[in-house]
């Protein structure tokens, strides 16, 4: 209430509740997951581990969650919204705690933007904690009044679907409401038919509805489409680069008796400080005795085991000290194969993967003028030139 000259006026103040803010926060983080996973699927391929990991799971995913983001904006339903966004993100915490339990360096929630598993199934479990908490307004006494076995729709006390926990049986009905006819049912609410007719008469609704539609078909078919129509390029067996996209995806497996393909694009790594850039499995080797040529022509010839890494790939740092005793071991056969260890970009700091002046591996990096896509680390055998 405010003065205005020597008159009052009543201001009316606009009354948020817990669950408003809850709805709003989940909603926002809805709409930016499908936006990162958008981002990703329309620019990058996936590595398909499994159904939850395949591309259409994937946009049918982002698919719902703008929808599902929209419609919590919208406040529509807010009971039945309630108990859909409680086993949403229950569904997404088990998802979570799948991951987080399989090992999983990031849970994939928000494209590609790494979030540890355990970090969003904390996310998840608050959000329904916090739902249960701040729950839709007139929600607490009804289930205090019903139990579970009432869904209510509206806010005048209507059900549309009742379970009896002495019978165990289920029918469609409806309780006492201060707005239902003595004996009868309710003729307002989302019930029954004239409450439907009652529920789309309403402007407001009808006007958040449209809102809710025409954002989710103006923004979700582009989105579908452009993540589902996306093609990186592909490095062919014979060195070529098949395709206009700046990712290139490797694929090894389908080199086996061909000329390495990546040869031209391998380049001699910065070495560390302390380490020789050509070493045996006995140590480094003289200044005077290395081999000064670009890595590409060493791989060139003999036979090689290439390591491609990633610089923060966990898996990369297990792998890499398993090739450096296998090199030791072998130190007294001549015809052993020799390791290079090929970076991917981005590029990181090799001398934090602990290498030393007697590492026996060789140091090299793919050219950062393309963006490779490939899972490591990726192992791949190179005799004279050729990938066995």
């Amino acid at each position: 209430m405010e003065l205005v000259g020597s008159s009052f006026r009543l201001v009316p103040v606009v009354r948020v509740s817990g669950h408003d803010v809850v709805r709003r926060a989940l909603a926002a983080i809805l709409l930016v997951a499908a936006g990162l996973k958008t981002h990703q699927l329309a620019t990058s391929p996936v590595v398909s581990e499994g159904l939850l990991d395949s591309r259409w799971v994937l946009v049918a995913t982002v698919e719902f969650e703008l929808f599902f983001g929209l419609w919590l904006l919208a406040g529509l339903l807010p009971r039945l919204t309630w108990a859909a966004a409680v086993g949403c993100f229950g569904l997404f915490a088990c998802v979570s705690l799948h991951k987080a339990l399989g090992g999983a360096a990031s849970c994939g929630c928000f494209g590609r933007v790494e979030i540890n598993p355990w970090h969003t199934f904390t996310l998840d479990v608050a959000s329904v904690l916090a739902l249960l908490h701040w729950q839709p307004e007139g929600l607490s006494q009804s289930l205090r009044a019903g139990g579970l076995s009432q869904f209510l729709l509206s806010k005048n006390g209507t059900v549309s679907f009742t379970i009896s926990p002495k019978r165990g049986t289920a029918a469609l009905g409806c309780v006492e409401s201060p707005r239902t006819a003595e004996g009868g049912c309710p003729t307002s609410g989302y019930g029954n038919r004239q409450s439907i007719r009652s529920f789309f008469s309403d402007s407001s609704v009808v006007l958040r509805l449209s809102i809710v539609g025409l954002v989710w078909v103006a923004v979700g078919i582009p989105a579908a489409v452009a993540m589902g129509t996306y093609k990186p390029s592909l490095l062919g067996s014979d060195g070529v680069i098949l395709g206009d996209d700046n990712l290139v995806i490797i694929e090894p497996e389908k080199w086996v008796g061909k000329r390495f393909p990546l040869l031209p694009f391998i380049e001699d790594a910065p070495v560390p400080e302390g380490l020789s850039p050509s070493a045996t499995a006995d140590g480094p080797v003289p200044l005077a005795e290395q081999d000064r040529r670009p890595l590409r022509q060493r791989l060139a010839e003999g036979r090689w085991i290439v390591v491609l890494y990633h610089h923060d790939c966990s898996e990369c740092r297990k792998a890499i000290p398993k090739y450096k005793k296998l090199i030791r071991r072998s130190a007294a056969d001549p015809t052993a194969a020799r390791v290079a260890l090929v970076e991917v970009p981005p590029y990181g700091d090799a001398s934090s993967w602990g290498l030393s002046g007697d590492c026996p591996c060789v140091l090299g990096r793919l050219s950062e003028e393309k963006e490779w896509f490939v899972e490591t680390p990726c192992r791949i055998v190179v005799c004279a030139g050729l990938v066995r």
